[in-house]
């Protein structure tokens, strides 16, 4: 009895592991975005996002990682930062364009801003750094419960023929 206990908390180690792998970690912002583009104007308009949400410019750490400081970086806002590279102009008119991630913003009264360039090193929280693939199969949650509480019972049994063997 003593040897079966190690063997069948390491294959519900074991399981628990591989239905955890299952589970997709996929960066904040690689997805489609099909609402508005920011006050209406075409700079965040992209094909995929590093992030589309609501939060504070400080509390997504982007006052380091913009050229300028930001207006009220703690203030609450939508915030769009887009994954594509899109051409930003940082010199006299006709000079070199530079493609870079762009920022644009939008606070409840409607104000806020478009075409603040993004530093490449800037990661969403809890992204995963640059270089690394974590795109997996998405599994809805309640298929994930019912998959634990299977191998539940399953341990649970074992244990109970074990005892009454």
């Amino acid at each position: 009895m003593s040897k079966a206990r190690p063997a069948l908390a390491a294959l519900m180690g074991t399981l628990l592991a591989s239905c955890a792998a299952l589970i997709e970690v996929a960066p904040a912002g690689l997805a489609q975005w099909d609402g508005p583009a920011p006050m209406g104007d075409p700079t965040c308009v992209a094909e995929s996002y590093d992030f589309v949400g609501e939060g504070t410019l400080a509390g997504l750490g982007l006052q380091g990682a913009v050229p300028a400081e930001l207006p009220e970086p703690n203030r609450r806002a939508m915030i769009w930062v887009t994954h594509d590279p899109k051409p930003f102009d940082r010199g006299a008119p006709g000079g070199p364009v530079e493609m870079t991630r762009m920022l644009c913003f939008e606070f409840e009264d409607g104000s806020g801003g478009t075409e603040w360039p993004v530093d490449a090193a800037w990661q969403a929280p809890g992204q995963a750094a640059p270089g690394v693939v974590t795109e997996g199969v998405s599994v809805p949650p309640t298929l994930l419960l019912v998959g634990l509480a299977l191998l539940l019972a399953i341990g649970v049994s074992v244990l109970a023929f074990r005892r009454r063997g």
